[in-house]
């Protein structure tokens, strides 16, 4: 999963696309958390041509977050790798996280201003973008005091 640039999204598609195949499944979500957000899943090649006909000259804006899914040979990698260590992914560990969730419990456990809590979050989830961290802190705080 990584962020990518609105004006290059079609460039590394066709760069997925040539690297690991047109049949490599990915999923784009534009303006997560947002009033219009949109999203496209399946192919690369489909995902690829879907944006160019809905482009169509004209710029993409917003914030894009792209998920490649693990390619068939990236899944026979990791389990050589882990093979050596004693490590079985499927058996281990799969850990899922709703930051949303999270922020519920922490919100209704402190008594902090606005911007205290999105830092507290960010020290939590150093990893999740800022802007997507400050939707979450309005989502929850908007609920949150009154439901306690």
């Amino acid at each position: 999963m990584f962020y990518e640039s609105p004006n290059r999204i079609v460039r590394t598609l066709a760069t997925i696309e040539d690297v690991m195949g047109p049949q490599q499944q990915v999923f784009i979500a534009v303006e997560l958390t947002k009033k219009f957000e949109t999203s496209y899943r399946g192919p690369v090649a489909e995902v690829r041509v879907e944006l160019e006909e809905k482009l169509e000259g004209s710029k993409m804006k917003g914030e894009i977050t792209l998920v490649v899914a693990p390619g068939d040979d990236q899944e026979e990698y990791m389990a050589e790798v882990a093979k050596g260590t004693g490590f079985d992914p499927k058996r281990d560990s799969k850990l899922t996280i709703n930051i949303i969730e999270v922020a519920k419990a922490l919100n209704s456990q402190v008594e902090m201003g606005e911007a205290e809590f999105r830092s507290l979050m960010k020290s939590v989830f150093p990893q999740v973008p800022s802007y997507h961290l400050a939707a979450v802190v309005r989502i929850v705080r908007k609920d949150g005091k009154e439901s306690r």
